[in-house]
């Protein structure tokens, strides 16, 4: 039983991957670094972030791309949240589960965008600024003594789904973000998420997410022959 959804931010909820392009290619652009097609990011582009840039700027530092990101961050459209995934995120609190995001993105922007999703007040805990997506889901189980078996931890680049799995979470990679879906599977997340149908009854159950209880589920199935 899924006790505990944790969440990435962007590319989970944030439906902000071509912003995200926009925005470390931008970066790259401020050191001379031509812009790569958007899907080569897609293969490249990795957690912790300072990997990834400093294969091409290997003198960058973290504060100081932290201060260019969001300054590119801020040139690019404002994104939006990811289709139906706002109602679904309330659905889950509705039924008492547990919820919560950790991410990379700098509160600057994150908490802005929550608050403009409507998201404020629904997390149960929240980690912003996370460089290493393993030593702060560390940190939040030490914090609020969550049970790792009974919680999921939901991102979008390999880097999640590898720290989810070292710290004895449930993991799921959804297919709308950064990674594609190969990429995904080549680390055995738990779960691939193709649409939000999945997350659902992945979390909740089948039989709610239809809307009937268990008993007229089987009957259902049973005369489909499923």
């Amino acid at each position: 039983m899924i006790k505990n959804v944790i969440f990435d931010w962007s590319g989970v909820i944030n439906d902000n991957v071509y912003k995200g392009y926009l925005t470390v290619t931008g970066v790259l652009l401020r050191f001379g670094i031509e812009r790569m097609p958007f899907e080569q990011y897609r293969q490249e582009f990795e957690l912790p972030f300072m990997n990834f840039y400093n294969r091409y700027v290997p003198k960058l530092t973290f504060d100081k791309e932290v201060r260019i990101y969001n300054e590119e961050y801020a040139k690019t459209p404002p994104s939006k949240a990811y289709p139906g995934i706002v109602e679904l995120i309330k659905k889950f609190k509705s039924k008492r589960i547990a919820l919560g995001v950790l991410s990379s993105d700098s509160d600057e922007h994150l908490l802005v965008e929550m608050e403009r999703y409507k998201l404020n007040n629904v997390f149960n805990y929240i980690m912003i600024g996370i460089h290493d997506k393993e030593e702060g889901l560390r940190l939040m189980v030490k914090e609020n003594n969550l049970d790792c078996g009974g919680s999921l931890f939901v991102g979008d680049m390999l880097h999640e789904i590898e720290a989810g799995k070292k710290v004895g979470f449930k993991t799921a990679g959804v297919t709308w973000g950064v990674h594609t879906e190969n990429k995904l599977k080549s680390v055995k997340p738990d779960f691939i998420f193709h649409n939000l149908y999945e997350l659902e009854k992945a979390v909740i159950g089948e039989y709610e997410v239809l809307g009937m209880d268990r008993e007229k589920l089987e009957k259902v199935q049973k005369v489909l022959n499923l």
